[in-house]
């Protein structure tokens, strides 16, 4: 992270700067995310994306329940994925998402509003005249591609942020003040990007178990809600969640449909991963 140039904290001490930038060094990770930009160059038809056209002719597009063809919303190329270094996570072909333009109007447990398409390498063909109609009728074919993003990792603790750097002890408090202004924007900045990217894998948190439930009840035709994860009844549905794990976190989705503020989790239990099933999937709004 190469904001250490920023004026906010031009003038300090050069010793602090070299301190301040090798424990940025320590603080800052690369984070599995795919953050979009627009592109005006068409894409490998494998490439990670948002919009635009899916990887792939060799399909049928899919229709929603009424017989109206879905919107493509994103593919990610299983390259991307980084399941924690799993020996089984898949690293041929892509995944496509396709969510039905009334997907509004689903009930949550309904699993008819989207499909998720799984294609090897070897499978992808190049786009007909019939499927590109279809995609410039209901979608913009404006594709957007990722970039890399890192984060920077603080949570605020100024005394542990001294044991990192032993020269801001040394910092009257007008610096110290000027440092510690930088490192929250910085990691403000991080989340905003965060909050609008696509997440790949890696989700360890009371948000990802929590979705992970959401998906062990959907996947079984049962709306969840807080009542029920405390519900006797349903204890073995939470406890499912174990087996489920998030595969994909989509932000974003301004790009695809304007008013959508929500992220979209798709997740999936690991035995199906293995299996390349990923008709199985269950996608969660959160």
């Amino acid at each position: 992270m190469s904001a250490i140039e920023n004026s906010i904290l031009s003038g300090l001490n050069p010793e602090i700067r070299a301190q301040l930038e090798a424990a940025l060094s320590d603080l800052t990770v690369t984070v599995p995310v795919l953050v979009y930009r627009e592109v005006h160059q068409p894409l490998s038809r494998t490439a990670s994306k948002i919009s635009g056209m899916p990887g792939t002719d060799n399909l049928a597009w899919p229709n929603d329940k009424n017989g109206a063809p879905m919107v493509f919303w994103a593919q990610i190329n299983l390259e991307d994925l980084n399941l924690n270094g799993q020996s089984s996570t898949p690293k041929n072909g892509i995944l496509m998402l396709f969510v039905s333009i009334e997907y509004t109007l689903a009930p949550p447990k309904s699993q008819s509003w989207y499909k998720v398409l799984y294609y090897r390498n070897d499978e992808l063909v190049e786009y007909s005249e019939e499927n590109a109609s279809i995609a410039q009728r209901i979608m913009s074919v404006a594709e957007l591609v990722p970039d890399a993003v890192k984060q920077l990792r603080w949570n605020g603790d100024v005394d542990s942020l001294k044991a990192k750097i032993p020269a801001l002890q040394s910092l009257s408090r007008s610096e110290l003040d000027k440092v510690l202004s930088w490192l929250k924007e910085t990691s403000s900045s991080a989340d905003e990007t965060l909050n609008g990217a696509q997440q790949i894998c890696e989700f360890d948190s009371a948000q990802s178990r929590d979705v992970c439930i959401m998906a062990a009840f959907h996947a079984n035709g049962i709306t969840f809600n807080e009542t029920r994860k405390v519900d006797v009844h349903y204890k073995h549905l939470v406890d499912a969640a174990e087996e489920w794990q998030v595969l994909w976190k989509l932000g974003g989705l301004a790009h695809v449909m304007p008013d959508e503020k929500r992220q979209l989790f798709i997740c999936i239990q690991r035995q199906n991963l293995i299996d390349l099933d990923f008709s199985k999937c269950s996608a969660v709004f959160l």
